[in-house]
């Protein structure tokens, strides 16, 4: 595996309104870039250039391969969010040099979620929703119909949700925390460490909040067509109701989005 840096902007909007919060993320990356920096993890036979996300080997005719984008936050730090929707969109340059020999472009997006960028859910398929990639001159006999374009864009949605079972315990263990005295009884990153020092493998039997995804994008790599773009919005609500904290400072501390690490050591007080 090697990373790659590119340019990303996060923007995250929260509204409450009568007890609801109301939220979602945008991201864009830019695989023309290098500098100002998220990471790619490539698979084999990829490489990132001034011209996009390819195939190393531009000699070749394709190869089947994959890549994968980090960990992305999700919700609020004081209050998690338990399903979204999304939607995104993959760009592709029209093919230069070699892009020629190639005939279209496939790819399967999978999204997966955590709590912590350390515990995640199996890889989930996303659905398709404008295929728009193929550089073909002539319809094949499989696809008949596929439009003729030169670069164009894959867009792909679906929805997370996390199971009622995975969150069970994880509620109780909220509303054992809520009869303590802490500084804010609903903040629920203080919470996450609190249960973490009493069950420190809590997140290895159990997911119970959507805290990050990921993106895993696989398929076939055509010589000279290049991944310039990436973008994906979530939309989410979470229940907005809460009581004030003891310390006000302890709602400050709070603004954000979900920050919780695992991989990273925790703070010992």
């Amino acid at each position: 595996m090697r990373c790659f840096i590119i340019t990303a902007s996060v923007f995250l909007c929260c509204v409450s309104c009568r007890g609801t919060i109301m939220g979602g993320e945008n991201l864009t990356l830019d695989f023309t870039k290098e500098k100002d920096s998220k990471t790619l993890e490539l698979g084999e036979g990829l490489k990132v250039t001034q011209e996009g996300l390819g195939i190393a080997d531009e000699s070749s005719y394709g190869l089947h391969s994959h890549f994968t984008t980090a960990p992305m936050a999700v919700g609020t730090a004081w209050r998690t969010v338990r399903e979204l929707s999304l939607t995104g969109t993959l760009k592709f340059s029209s093919p230069t040099g070699k892009g020629e020999k190639a005939t279209s472009f496939m790819t399967q997006v999978y999204v997966r979620y955590g709590p912590d960028k350390k515990h995640w859910s199996t890889w989930q398929p996303l659905l398709p929703n404008v295929l728009l990639i193929d550089f073909s001159p002539k319809p094949s006999q499989q696809f008949p119909e596929r439009p003729k374009i030169e670069g164009g864009v894959f867009e792909f949605f679906g929805d997370l949700e996390v199971p009622g079972i995975d969150i069970r315990d994880y509620a109780q263990l909220l509303r054992e925390y809520e009869q303590l005295d802490v500084p804010w009884i609903n903040d629920e990153e203080a919470a996450v460490k609190w249960m973490l020092k009493k069950q420190p493998d809590f997140f290895s039997q159990h997911l119970p909040f959507i805290g990050y995804i990921q993106f895993y994008f696989e398929g076939r790599f055509a010589a000279g067509v290049w991944i310039t773009g990436f973008n994906y919005s979530t939309l989410w609500s979470v229940g907005g109701m809460h009581q004030a904290p003891k310390d006000p400072e302890a709602r400050k501390k709070s603004e954000g989005p979900w920050r919780f690490d695992a991989t990273q050591p925790m703070e010992k007080k």
